[in-house]
């Protein structure tokens, strides 16, 4: 398989699994916000709740999060793909551990 003549195809990323992502992503705890073409995930980085979630319930964001996204779109080379990107908390601190997933299972499948 290459890649140049796959894309040049329909992206395969457009779809209903995409546009099921936030719901499963709400199922674990997470605020997650998309549709067919992209979505967009607040993952807890150093607490156990989402940054937006904790101000929404009046509370001071106790942690860290991470974003990541996932967006269907074009390469200006190689064609339609995912485009992937993850955005890490910045800055030094003198100890910091990430908290682990409150729930074992994701994606159907057990950590």
């Amino acid at each position: 398989m290459e890649i140049i003549p796959r894309g040049a195809e329909a992206n395969a990323w457009i779809g209903a699994e995409l546009a099921a992502l936030p719901d499963a992503m709400g199922a674990l705890g997470m605020l997650s916000l998309g549709d067919k073409s992209g979505v967009t995930v607040e993952f807890p980085f150093t607490s156990s709740l989402p940054a937006v979630v904790a101000v929404g319930m009046g509370r001071e964001p106790a942690g860290a999060t991470a974003m990541a996204q996932m967006l269907a779109v074009a390469h200006p080379e190689y064609g339609q793909g995912l485009l992937s990107l993850l955005q890490m908390p910045a800055g030094r601190r003198e100890s910091v551990s990430a908290s682990p997933l409150t729930s074992p299972v994701l994606f159907g499948r057990m950590l």
